[in-house]
């Protein structure tokens, strides 16, 4: 009898278990219809957050954009990195992770010359010391750059290691947006050294740009 009692209770534990292998066997392709649903949603839900996010820099990028003084150098130096953002958003279609690297990475150049001008490097020669994207962009900062400039680009040094390392958040859309962005960046970038140019000459000492580093 007592025995029989241990049997009993052990079929109990094992019931749950084998009913979820049988059912799991029996509906083994629904479950996987069920997973594949389940990643969408979450891949879906993550490419929306890009593509608005992306959207939300590429509105404040222009409306700065709008903003900045069109002077003579800063449209020139924009009309040289303006063919290679809107070919890169034409990419976007096919490769909108290629696409938001390739951009970020005509702004990481633009942010690296801003540097240059705000700090008085030589131009002739490799930063005093490795810097990250993010550092140049805390120099610039520092130097004067504007705070609505300083907070969305350091947003998008985010999204742009989101579509580096996230497989699946960006939507051509989102690559486009983000593209966008960068041309309008790009353009506030070139004001800002336009500005300092104007008043290093006025000063006649470039050496007394705020920010310097000793």
């Amino acid at each position: 009898m007592e025995i029989a009692k241990i049997v009993l209770e052990y079929l109990k534990a094992l019931a749950w278990p084998v009913i979820t292998v049988v059912l799991a066997v029996t509906f083994k392709s629904d479950v996987k219809q069920l997973l594949r649903r389940l990643r969408g949603v979450r891949a879906g839900g993550a490419e929306l957050d890009f593509e608005e996010r992306a959207r939300e820099e590429r509105v404040a990028a222009q409306e700065e954009a709008s903003e900045t003084d069109q002077e003579a150098g800063a449209v020139s130096a924009r009309e040289d990195s303006a063919p290679i953002l809107l070919a890169l958003a034409e990419v976007a279609d096919a490769s909108p992770e290629a696409a938001v690297l390739g951009a970020w990475r005509v702004l990481e150049q633009k942010i690296l010359f801003a540097a240059y001008a705000a700090l008085g490097w030589d131009p002739d020669r490799p930063p005093p010391r490795r810097y990250t994207a993010r550092m140049l962009i805390d120099e610039l900062s520092r130097a004067g750059l504007d705070q609505r400039a300083v907070r969305s680009m350091l947003r998008m040094s985010d999204l742009r290691n989101r579509a580096a390392h996230e497989e699946g958040t960006v939507t051509p859309e989102g690559a486009q947006e983000f593209a966008i962005a960068c041309d309008g960046w790009i353009h506030v970038l070139d004001g800002f050294m336009t500005g300092i140019h104007l008043s290093a000459d006025l000063d006649g000492e470039s050496h007394d740009l705020p920010g310097e580093r000793s």
